[in-house]
């Protein structure tokens, strides 16, 4: 390869296609630290400071790229080469202490950069003693990456020796600059236009090589993935010992492969274990610097690639590396094609919360940034605390090697997003990484679903989950139980069904009486009785009846289709079909089997009026047959034993822990759902009571909040679902009861609104299978998804992979259920059964468990977390979605009472989301705001395309969403047309950017080709015709024509505000700035940045701008205004104040304010300020129009505001008679101030004098300023002063006097 050009002359120079990708996030997430390098060196040594200073400007000098800006030129990013002279470097040197000198450091890397105006170096000295200090280094990765440290670390170390010596440093010139790369990588890569080209060449590979790459790894995180990454990064160390690495190094040299790919395998393995599938995509870095006239270079040089791992198929970790080498070597052969070019040409799906093609970035390394040595004195170089995270997940590790250079062990290191990860998930992360190469090294022809995560503790530690639940049962049925209960309080009620009641004893008397009845029909042991009873009293003694002659039950629902109904019938043969009047007209002929209706044996007699001898039930036989949904569509029905039913109804009771003489359980769910026994029969057993609510009240929200309140119900157990419906509804009914649910997932938002109601909310799980509930727990306050709590009595719990290992703790995996609660199985489906029934690996011999088909994990917490079915996952463009999240979101709009989203397919195969709405009352959602209110919550490709209204969701009758039973949507064809001269030059707009015609308002900017480098082209033009600035953020959240219009029709600031916060945040002590004489706190807006960070920045602005008359007021009224608004955002001191021209008085006479009051000012800062009274004065036109606008002057020859538009003045954007009243606030300013009488102020005083204008502002201050003053000349204009070019020269002694406040 040729050696890059000479260099280049051109002042301005495109960006390298690396720098492209950073300009563009920093466009999009605004200046930040994600992208900060840090270098920190603790130097035990003398430091000269002026020395340092001038070294610092020689590298700057010989480096181009650290004396460049980013700007844009026609909508386009551009390098604006500065010469040296012109290069003002951010270096300051600040004394410290040991307590303060981490704080300082951490908040000089956490410094973020202006690149449009600001050089992309920042060097702080901070000084401990004469022989200790801290040398930081920030730098931006724009204008460098890690293989720069060591050529800036030399050329520093060089110039400094140099400057300590009095000459200047003696170096060879360097052969090209940063910015004849970025000319030669073009050159290099050809044009895209070209079809032979090396950019072609190397984009065809990569298209091939990422088809159908996953858009996002999922992984064990704690927390869900915000919709904005924050960058929030922790770090864990970890080492492999010298044993392991050695028997890697043997491993790699047998394989031919490197180190480096066999630790990709190894980390591919690991994730594919922890639940992130097959196809693993993980990032890298090459240098990129692949010709030697680039070694001493400094710049952003560094390349990401793709490096995809193919785990599928279960190989042995010798054929992943053997993979892992062929993929490799073909993806480092097409290396010079630029990431963020490919970025371009795949145009993966946008989202500010992971970063794109890849979330997990790896190393094998020799050494970090942190090895690089400054000045060339004594010290030690240490890592910046600043942690920040741009990826997922990141995994570097170095070698080491002992003299003879063999193996020595790795120091690791994994990077953390702390928006997903806590530190002890990653921290088990990284020893599960150490267990995987530890394995693969000692035995590394195993599968690789062989290698063991778990160390002996955590596994010991998950199977004594379930080993902690077992307790003895008592002996006997749930008919032993409800006799407890009858012998201790016979007269208590028992049921409640309407106006009617019924003690515990006659509940008792009349089962009794029943089941002598059916003993003579043939009911017994191992035979059904089926029960088509309405919510009666009878129901209950129904059931008791059955089970009293030693039968199970079959619960009917007469709502449920015929045919059903038939099937169960047929299935389960009963001998008996009890059912009353209500139901049984709707129930279908079954041929030779008996029915007996309830109300009409009562009514003629057949009951009998004293009971009959009755046999002992053994806790074997069969107490019950539910049946469940098929997937075949063919119903199952579940066969409980009473000893099952039991365990239930023991663990249930002492976890509920029922007041028997306060609590009323409202009965309301079908029989036909499990969920019942929960409602009929916990209560039972505790001596409370049970309030049977008929179906047609519980479809009624307003009938069953009176039946809530007339019966004293304090307990109650639904679906979400319902919950939420009731919620939406009769909020009040339900205030103050024991939520229960189950059946559904919970989302946060729902569980929230029900512990705002409830006084506590109990979230449950469990299959049919494995008799209702397995786990229960009480809904609080916790990250993540509300849980489902941890096993009942007697049942175990394991989270298993395919092979039936456990999986650690955060991963994801099968739910298996183990214990007392494990039912038969499926009636007359033995082959079914043994399917789904299998050996416990983990129990007693003989043990089944019960493969519920539903992927869960255990939280770090000990919670058990559902995170949806395994059977049933939802993917749309390659990514898996959980439905209950869009739900959750949508669910948060204020005019939604209830949603669902469902995948609907198309003709053409196509999968997309629909969600169905359901208004709160007396609202109509608009729909284009729905779909914004997700767009600022959920990346985009969970945001449904489509929504259809309803009056009300369909419910099946156990009170889950019918989803069957949900319309299919009415599509609409073709784009919608824009409605509004401004949509349609919206429309114009996309149209122009991206080359399309006539785009609908509601195709999204990045389905019609927009990608990120487009984007910022869109903003740059919406600005130039509209006039606004919707920045690249919002064209995210708002990509297409009717969002952005909607977005450009919210209320926006107006800038007229009383206060303006330049920086909103922050831990020191805030900065307040008064108002210039035209009242507004715009010309500070150079300022901010050389104010240290962590101090909040306040404008005051003068209230008579915001409308209404302008009066006139003194300066001291004006004061005690603004010291009232100061004293509200900050109650207490120490104050810092300043103000240019008026605003100095103002900030002078509040500063003198707030000392009369007792309070600490720290300091006063003064921009070419007069304290005013120097007699009444009534200023001219002239004199009112150039202080009021910008120097404008009132001239006849143009309006004011055609003279600002040719400023360019940002006053051009306000109205006329904002203008006018500008205007007519600077002349009552500039009247108070010559009547007003300055009070003495003793603290401290920092001003600064524009020499042109004011020579002798600093005398005059001298009688009003009894503390320490300080002034400082400017030879600039009195307009000048808080401009950029002087603020520089005074930004640096703000700064520094900063530093002694906090």
């Amino acid at each position: 390869m040729n050696a890059p050009p000479t260099t280049v002359d051109e002042a301005v120079l495109p960006l390298s296609y690396a720098q492209r990708r950073l300009w563009f996030l920093y466009k999009l997430e605004g200046p930040s630290a994600t992208y900060n390098v840090p270098l920190v060196n603790r130097v035990r040594d003398q430091v000269d400071p002026a020395a340092l200073r001038a070294a610092v400007a020689d590298v700057v000098a010989r480096h181009e790229v650290l004396r460049t800006l980013y700007v844009e030129v026609d909508g386009e990013p551009a390098q604006r080469v500065l010469p040296p002279a012109e290069a003002r470097i951010d270096l300051l040197h600040e004394a410290v202490t040991a307590d303060e000198v981490d704080a300082r450091v951490a908040e000089t890397c956490a410094r973020s950069f202006d690149l449009s105006t600001e050089l992309p170096l920042a060097v702080r000295l901070f000084t401990l003693g004469e022989r200790e200090h801290v040398l930081v280094l920030v730098l931006h990765h724009i204008a460098a990456d890690g293989a720069s440290m060591g050529p800036l670390g030399r050329d520093l170390s060089q110039a400094y020796a140099a400057r300590v010596a009095g000459a200047a440093p003696t170096w060879e010139p360097l052969p090209v600059q940063y910015g004849d790369y970025t000319l030669w990588q073009r050159e290099l890569l050809g044009s895209d236009d070209d079809p032979a080209s090396e950019l072609n060449r190397q984009l065809d590979f990569w298209r091939g090589n990422l088809r159908g790459l996953p858009e996002e790894l999922t992984l064990p995180t704690d927390f869900p993935r915000p919709v904005q990454a924050s960058h929030r990064g922790g770090t864990v160390e970890f080492t492999v010992d010298a044993e392991t690495h050695r028997r890697l190094r043997d491993l790699a040299q047998a394989e031919q492969v490197t180190v480096y790919m066999l630790v990709q395998a190894a980390l591919a393995t690991l994730l594919t274990r922890l639940g992130a599938g097959t196809d693993i995509p993980l990032g890298t870095a090459v240098s990129g610097r692949s010709d030697e006239a680039l070694d001493e270079l400094v710049g952003f040089f560094v390349n990401s690639l793709v490096l995809r791992t193919d785990t599928s198929g279960d190989p042995t970790f010798v054929e992943l590396l053997h993979r892992v080498r062929t993929l490799d070597l073909a993806a480092f052969d097409h290396q010079e094609l630029p990431f963020e070019r490919l970025i371009e040409e795949l145009q993966p799906t946008r989202s500010l919360g992971r970063h794109p093609l890849f979330q997990v970035f790896f190393l094998v390394a020799s050494g970090g940034t942190e090895d690089v040595p400054l000045l060339g004195l004594a010290g030690t170089p240490q890592r910046s605390t600043h942690d920040v995270a741009k990826f997922d997940l990141s995994v570097v590790l170095a070698e080491q090697r002992d003299a003879a250079g063999e193996p020595a062990g790795m120091k690791g290191l994994v990077e953390y997003a702390q928006d997903l990860f806590r530190r002890d998930s990653a921290e088990a992360i990284a020893a599960q990484l150490v267990r995987v190469l530890t394995t693969v090294a000692a035995t590394p022809r195993q599968p690789i679903s062989g290698v063991d995560l778990l160390d002996e503790a955590t596994r010991k530690r998950l199977l004594d989950i379930a080993d902690a639940t077992a307790r003895p049962l008592p002996d006997g049925t749930i008919l032993d139980l409800i006799a407890e209960q009858v012998a201790r309080r016979p007269e208590a009620v028992a049921v409640v069904a309407g106006d009617r009641e019924l003690t515990y004893r006659e509940l008792d008397e009349r089962a009794d009486r029943l089941a002598g009845i059916l003993r003579r029909c043939g009911v017994g042991p191992e035979r059904f009785v089926a029960l088509p009873v309405a919510r009666s009293e009878q129901l209950l003694v129904a059931i008791l009846a059955v089970w009293k002659a030693g039968g199970a039950y079959l619960p009917i629902d007469i709502e449920h289709p015929a045919e059903r109904i038939s099937f169960m019938l047929d299935d389960t043969r009963p001998v008996l079909l009890l059912t009353d009047r209500e139901s049984a007209d709707a129930l279908p002929d079954v041929d030779g089997c008996p029915r007996i209706v309830l109300d009409e044996a009562a009514s003629t007699g057949l009951l009998p009026g004293s009971a009959d001898a009755l046999p002992s039930v053994a806790p074997a036989t069969a107490a019950y047959v539910i049946y469940t949904s098929g997937s075949t569509g063919r119903p199952k029905g579940v066969v409980a034993s009473h000893a099952n039913l039991v365990n239930l109804q023991v663990g249930l009771r002492d976890f509920f822990g029922l007041d028997e003489e306060r609590d009323r359980v409202a009965a309301i769910t079908t029989t036909a759902f499990d969920m019942s026994i929960i409602d009929l029969f916990v209560p039972l057993v505790s001596g409370a009571t049970v309030v049977l609510i008929r179906r047609e009240v519980v479809q009624d929200p307003a009938a069953l909040a009176t039946v809530i309140r007339d019966q004293g119900v304090t307990v109650m157990q639904t679906t979400p679902s319902l919950w939420q419906m009731l919620l939406a509804t009769v909020p009040d009914a339900m205030r103050g009861l024991t939520i229960v649910t189950g059946g559904e997932a919970l989302s946060r938002q729902l569980a929230d609104r029900m512990r705002a109601v409830g006084r506590k909310v109990i979230n449950g799980y469990g299959p049919t299978e494995a008799t209702v509930s397995a786990t229960d727990g009480v809904v609080e306050d916790r990250n993540g998804p509300p849980s489902i709590g941890q096993p009942i009595a007697n049942t175990r719990v394991y989270v298993l992979d395919e092979h039936l290992r456990l999986v650690p703790e955060g991963t994801a995996g099968d739910l298996y259920l183990g214990g007392a609660g494990v039912t038969r199985g499926y009636l007359g489906r033995p082959g079914l059964t043994a399917n789904r029934f299998v050996a416990d690996p983990y129990g007693e011999p003989g043990a089944r468990m019960y493969h519920t088909g539903d992927l869960v994990r255990w939280a770090r917490d000990g919670q058990l977390e559902y995170l949806g079915r395994t059977d049933d996952q939802v993917k749309i463009r390659g990514f898996r979605i959980e439905l209950g999240e869009i739900i959750a979101a949508l669910d948060e709009h204020p005019d939604v009472a209830a949603s669902v989203v469902v995948v609907r397919t198309a003709p053409s195969g196509d999968r997309s989301l629909v969600g169905y709405l359901v208004p709160r009352p007396e609202t109509t959602p608009d729909l284009d705001g729905v779909r914004a209110h997700l767009a600022a919550r959920l990346p985009d490709y969970m945001v449904p395309p489509t929504f259809v209204t309803l009056d009300a969701l369909p419910l099946t009758a156990s009170g889950k969403v019918d989803r069957a039973a949900l319309p299919e949507p009415q599509r609409q064809r073709g784009g919608r047309p824009p409605a509004t001269p401004r949509q349609q030059i919206l429309v114009d707009l996309f149209a122009e950017v991206l080359g399309v015609s006539n785009p609908g308002v509601d195709e999204s900017f990045f389905d019609l080709g927009g990608h990120s480098l487009l984007t910022p082209r869109l903003v740059n033009r919406i600005r130039a015709v509209l006039g606004v600035d919707v920045g690249v953020r919002n064209v995210f959240a708002a990509p297409t024509v009717a969002q952005l219009d909607r977005l450009l029709d919210e209320e926006q600031p107006t800038g007229l505000e009383a206060v303006l916060a330049y920086r909103r945040s922050g831990e020191r002590t805030p900065v307040f700035v008064l108002p210039p004489a035209n009242g507004l706190g715009w010309g500070y807006s150079a300022l901010p940045r050389h104010v240290p960070s962590g101090h909040p920045i306040h404008a005051l602005q003068d209230p008579r701008l915001a409308g209404g008359a302008v009066d006139e007021r003194s300066v001291a009224e004006l004061a005690a205004g603004y010291r009232d608004q100061i004293t509200a955002i900050q109650p207490s001191g120490p104050y810092v104040l300043a103000g240019w021209s008026f605003g100095g008085t103002l900030a002078h006479q509040v500063a003198a304010t707030l000392r009369a009051g007792g309070a600490e000012v720290a300091l006063l800062v003064l921009f070419d300020s007069r304290p005013g009274g120097e007699g009444p004065y009534e200023p001219t036109e002239e004199e009112t129009h150039y202080v009021a606008l910008d120097g404008v002057t009132a001239d006849a020859g143009a309006t004011p505001r055609e003279q600002l538009v040719a400023a360019q003045s940002p006053l051009a954007s306000l109205d006329d008679p904002t203008l006018d009243r500008l205007v007519a606030v600077t002349a009552a300013n500039i009247r108070a101030m010559s009547t007003h009488s300055p009070a003495r102020f003793d603290g401290p005083t920092l001003g600064f004098v524009a020499t042109r204008h004011n020579k002798d502002s600093d005398r005059t201050w001298q009688p009003f300023l009894t503390g320490t003053a300080e002034f400082h000349d400017l030879d600039c204009g009195h307009l000048d002063i808080v401009r950029t070019d002087a603020m520089s020269v005074i930004g640096p002694i703000i700064a520094e006097r900063m530093t002694d406040i906090d």
